[in-house]
């Protein structure tokens, strides 16, 4: 997989509009995050995580946590990725749930988790895709059918840890294999 952009707003410690040309970062093979705590080092992954499939690296971290409190009130918080698999070039992107002011009255209410994914023909015109799809369940399963992700360790462990139950790490239909290293068979419990 090769990550082309990442764009988030009102995400973690960035209140305001950024986009990170993770190509020309990448153009050596190699780039360091750096810089003190509370920078937005974590949030960066977090965010790619999240544009990909919908949840943060840590396990135990929250996705409340993404949107920023430093945010102007009414301000969407999103992330927007733009990366390259096999099978395509496509944009995600995804905004997480967050509490935005009513368009009528006082107050606030919940504006839900939302995605997009679509299909990119030119990486300089990302606007340009072609829609695949809006569901939020569904912009995971494609991305990870599209980069045939199950195949690579990083993924496994990350399917695994959504994974419910062993018997749903079933083999994928490209690799025939299941997508971890979980067995369906009984562990000894010998001490």
């Amino acid at each position: 997989m090769k990550l082309y952009t990442l764009s988030l707003q009102a995400i973690g410690p960035f209140a305001g509009a950024h986009t990170i040309d993770l190509a020309a970062l990448g153009q050596s093979g190699l780039f360091l995050l750096e810089g003190p705590t509370g920078a937005g080092k974590s949030t960066i992954i977090d965010a790619i995580v999240f544009a990909l499939y919908g949840d943060l690296a840590g396990e135990s971290a929250s996705k409340e946590r993404l949107h920023s409190h430093h945010a102007e009130r009414g301000v969407e918080p999103f992330v927007d990725l733009v990366f390259e698999v096999d099978s395509g070039v496509y944009r995600v992107r995804r905004s997480p749930a967050h509490q935005r002011p009513k368009r009528r009255g006082e107050g606030t209410t919940t504006q839900n988790e939302a995605v997009t994914l679509s299909r990119v023909t030119d990486v300089d015109a990302p606007d340009a895709g072609v829609p695949i799809s809006t569901s939020t369940q569904e912009v995971g399963h494609e991305i990870v059918e599209s980069s045939d992700c199950a195949r690579t360790s990083s993924c496994r462990r990350s399917c695994c840890r959504k994974a419910s139950s062993p018997d749903s790490c079933a083999p994928t239909a490209k690799t025939a294999k299941p997508c971890c290293r979980r067995s369906s068979a009984p562990r000894s419990t010998s001490r």
